[in-house]
């Protein structure tokens, strides 16, 4: 018995028809995490920038109506690392700080290839989102929140290593445009008021974040 499940082995990681043709099911459910960062001009010698690295997940789905085209809609959020120059100019060094970036999306994927194991595609969308930053101390905690529209714009490709799973890499970048800007300081509520002008004559609330993870898919349906 021992000897016929041995030889049965090799059988069973042996492709199946619709995983060698790359069988395209309609309904697909992924999970994505990797590196996340953002753009935002720490090249500066007295940068504002506070970020630098951190870690991006996604959670996603979508139906894919047609061979070469997915809408779907996609959950996903930066935890940003604090940079050390920026960490230095604090009063207090005590002070614990933390930005975070988090966002809802509809979006439209154009896949390149009708067949085949491997599955490259185009993304992009546009929804709702904010960046948020904290500092909190013994003392008082001090939170900043910019929040408005988001642009998503990506480029990925997956492969088909099981018959209802493909894996892959992702890259993508997200525009955010603050329409509002609150802010919550010790001994007051929270204000909100429209974006300004910074001292480079940027305007407040806007960021780029962008992230490179691995995508796996699940895909459902026949």
């Amino acid at each position: 018995m021992r000897k016929l499940a041995l030889l049965a082995l090799p059988l069973l990681l042996l492709p199946r028809p619709a995983l060698a043709e790359g069988h395209r099911k309609p309904a697909e459910l992924y999970l994505a995490l990797g590196f996340g960062d953002a753009v935002c001009g720490d090249e500066r010698p007295d940068s504002s920038c506070a970020v630098e690295g951190g870690t991006a997940v996604a959670l996603g789905g979508g139906y894919r109506f047609h061979p070469s085209w997915l809408v779907g809609l996609e959950l996903g959020g930066f935890a940003f690392g604090v940079r050390d120059e920026w960490r230095g100019q604090l009063e207090d060094p005590a002070t614990d700080v933390a930005f975070s970036s988090s966002y809802i999306a509809p979006f439209a994927r154009w896949y390149w290839f009708r067949k085949g194991v491997t599955d490259p595609y185009l993304m992009a969308g546009f929804g709702f989102g904010s960046v948020t930053g904290e500092a909190e101390n013994d003392d008082a905690r001090y939170t900043y929140t910019s929040r408005g529209m988001v642009y998503l714009l990506g480029i990925g490709v997956e492969w088909q290593v099981a018959e209802i799973f493909r894996l892959g890499p992702q890259l993508l970048g997200i525009l955010h445009v603050g329409s509002e800007i609150c802010e919550d300081a010790p001994g007051s509520v929270e204000v909100c008021r429209d974006p300004g002008r910074d001292e480079y004559g940027d305007r407040e609330g806007a960021a780029l974040p962008y992230r490179l993870v691995l995508s796996g898919t699940f895909t459902l349906g026949r």
